[in-house]
């Protein structure tokens, strides 16, 4: 029952309380670069793809990709909301617009929701710098070796079923 981070970045938010993890992207304005890849942190299925302050439109180029933009002058989101019977559901948002180096998310070609992922696929990209807020099910337990400033790659065990990390035991991708 292993949740794993959709993005890499540093972390510098953990909530235990809500069980949300905030991930800093480092783009072209910082002293390293992430990858700004997107990537599915659970075997599931894509329940929803939610846009706030913003717009999904359909890009007709040759990959027909969906692409997000953020309003102008504002940050917005585009939330990924992913789920499977053991784990629940697992949401992760991207966050673009006022701010960041970039207002723009663009999802993997025919990416629909509705369609099985497997973890680690991946799912899109962000057009350069932004953020990703991970909001967890309370099935799962965030991992207590994760600490604010931790440097990320995207896949690190982010949290898995109560009582794995007291016990050592491996986690279980479903």
């Amino acid at each position: 029952m292993a949740v794993y981070s959709p993005m890499s970045g540093v972390i510098d938010v953990i909530d235990r309380q809500a069980n949300t993890i905030g991930i800093y992207i480092r783009g072209y304005n910082d002293k390293k670069q992430d990858d700004h890849v997107i990537h599915s942190p659970i075997r599931g299925t894509l329940v929803a793809l939610n846009p706030y302050e913003g717009k999904i439109k359909r890009n007709l180029g040759p990959e027909l990709s969906l692409e997000f933009k953020s309003e102008q002058d504002k940050r917005g989101r585009l939330e990924f909301v992913l789920a499977n019977r053991r784990v629940g559901t697992v949401a992760f948002a991207v966050e673009v617009g006022a701010g960041y180096i970039t207002d723009t998310v663009r999802t993997v070609a025919d990416l629909q929701v509705g369609q099985a992922v497997s973890a680690h696929q991946h799912l899109g990209d962000i057009i350069i710098g932004s953020y990703c807020y991970v909001t967890l099910p309370k099935t799962v337990q965030i991992s207590p070796l994760l600490r604010v400033t931790q440097e990320i790659t995207a896949n690190t065990l982010l949290a898995s079923k109560p009582g794995y990390f007291s016990t050592g035991g491996n986690p279980v991708i479903f």
